[in-house]
């Protein structure tokens, strides 16, 4: 039901943070939303990254009801600061990380967050070195594996008036 959705982007200049932006454009192009750049913060994966995105996102004239973060660690940030900010997760604000770091488990409410498998990948990548698809030199093969959403309790629908 959210339909104003914040987004707080990790490091700028590598795929993963690329790979993410990509990912949320096209959920909400998916779900007939526009994509609004004021929308979106920038991030380095720490918690003071997500900490200043949701100073900055709550502080717009029609601020999110929900904020999708490229890391746990930044989700965390954002948690403390709707909390400074008088918000609750996930009644006034749903909050989403990417990771799945042991942090998100411990937050309260505890993240709503996306696997990052990275036993999954170890065996991607040994299987590439063992059947030598890697190149000594240029651009290597993209590798991409489904990262699952691990349900907790900081996400919930908007507020009556919110969308």
């Amino acid at each position: 039901g959210h339909r104003r959705i914040g987004h707080i982007a990790g490091q700028a200049g590598v795929d993963p943070t690329r790979d993410r932006l990509r990912g949320y454009q096209r959920a909400l192009a998916e779900h007939d939303i526009l994509f609004d750049r004021d929308l979106v913060r920038p991030g380095n994966w720490e918690p003071p990254t997500g900490y200043q995105a949701i100073h900055a996102l709550m502080a717009l004239p029609e601020p999110p009801t929900a904020i999708f973060a490229s890391s746990d660690m930044m989700a965390m940030g954002a948690y403390e600061a709707l909390r400074e900010l008088g918000m609750r997760v996930p009644h006034d604000v749903s909050v989403i990380g990417y990771d799945d770091r042991e942090i998100a488990q411990f937050l309260r409410p505890g993240l709503t967050t996306l696997l990052l498998p990275h036993h999954e990948m170890g065996m991607q990548a040994a299987a590439a070195l063992i059947d030598g698809q890697l190149r000594p030199s240029g651009r290597q093969p993209q590798i991409k594996v489904e990262c699952p959403v691990v349900e907790r309790d900081s996400v919930g629908p908007p507020r009556r008036g919110q969308r």
